[in-house]
């Protein structure tokens, strides 16, 4: 039993087993200093980069098949060309590589291994691997939305198009370049010329009141209502278009120009909010490598590795040494073997 104990603790200490230990972090935009730069731009840019995925997901890619095969294909580790090598390979980089995820997001990635610079080697490819696919896996989600939002572009882009002929088409026909100044000109001149009219006639009674009809002051305020009345028929005269609309035809053609000018309007803040979509795309495929910040580079553990199946089946022998001696001890009673 001795010697089977001794054996164990030689395979438990040799070969010497390392540990290599990587931690990774997801990346803040406001972290980069991205938020604040975009902010500058003016407008949301900086909301149109989003917030980082759960650990969750950033530990599912890490575990990920994709991940694993482009490690072991890195290392070498593929000895053939078939999926049977591939999945070997896999399968023992399995058994030396842990990926785990911590408190605060952090990934944590442990390689162990007989061969310090291998095993230190292995965590590094693995960290870049793990890197390289959250990277695609952003650049393929900002092709696919660059795609929905060019074709959006395209409609905004036609809809605004329309929206501008509309507009000039119908300032063509009407030969009405602003037709709400021109009914508000129009009303006001008209109420100006109505109210002085009426003032004058208020005049003109008093006038009558005290002097003959045809007396020279009462001819003169009825000669100057007749101008006044005149200036009201010649301001209705000079509120006509080109096409004869008059103030009270202009109203009809107010309220339609006014509502293709909130179709215009709409179409315009459409557009360019699909602009500023496609520049914020922009900005998140430009940063799609910027996804996993490398909190502790890889590095091998100080402290002594145990080889675990050896350390398991030492102190398996060890409880067994020390129950075979309480047995010899305290043999049960009434067995035949008694203590040397």
């Amino acid at each position: 039993m001795g010697v089977l104990i001794v054996i164990a603790a030689l395979f438990t200490l040799f070969p010497e087993r390392y540990v290599a230990d990587v931690k990774l972090a997801p990346q803040d935009t406001n972290t980069a200093g991205l938020s604040s730069i975009l902010s500058q731009l003016g407008g949301n840019y900086a909301a149109l980069l989003g917030n980082h995925q759960p650990v969750e997901i950033d530990l599912a890619i890490g575990r990920s098949f994709d991940v694993q095969k482009d490690v072991a294909r890195t290392l070498g580790m593929v000895d053939g060309t078939g999926a049977g090598s591939l999945d070997r390979a896999v399968r023992k980089l399995n058994a030396i590589a842990d990926v785990r995820a911590l408190r605060a997001g952090i990934i944590e990635i442990e390689v162990s291994g007989h061969d310090p610079d291998q095993t230190l080697q292995t965590a590094q490819v693995y960290a870049r691997a793990l890197q390289n696919r959250l990277a695609t896996l952003s650049r393929d989600q900002t092709a696919f939305k660059r795609t929905v939002l060019n074709q959006r572009m395209q409609e905004a882009t036609e809809r605004l198009s329309r929206a501008e002929n509309a507009v000039n088409r119908f300032r063509t026909q009407n030969q009405i370049i602003a037709p709400e100044a021109q009914l508000s000109d129009a009303v006001a001149s008209l109420s100006a010329l109505r109210a002085q009219y009426q003032a004058v006639q208020v005049e003109l009674a008093k006038a009558r009141r005290f002097n003959a009809e045809q007396s020279y002051q009462v001819k003169s305020i009825r000669a100057a209502l007749a101008a006044i009345q005149r200036q009201i028929a010649d301001a209705e005269d000079r509120t006509r278009s080109a096409n004869g609309l008059t103030a009270s035809g202009i109203a009809p053609r107010a309220v339609e120009f006014d509502r293709l000018n909130r179709e215009l309007g709409f179409s315009r803040a459409l557009y360019e909010s699909y602009t500023r979509y496609l520049e914020g795309a922009a900005v998140e495929d430009l940063t799609a490598n910027f996804n996993m910040q490398i909190l502790e580079p890889a590095f091998l553990k100080p402290e002594r590795q145990f080889n675990p199946i050896p350390l398991a089946v030492l102190a398996l022998l060890v409880l067994l040494a020390i129950a075979s001696e309480f047995y010899w001890l305290r043999p049960p009673s009434g067995s035949r073997l008694a203590p040397a």
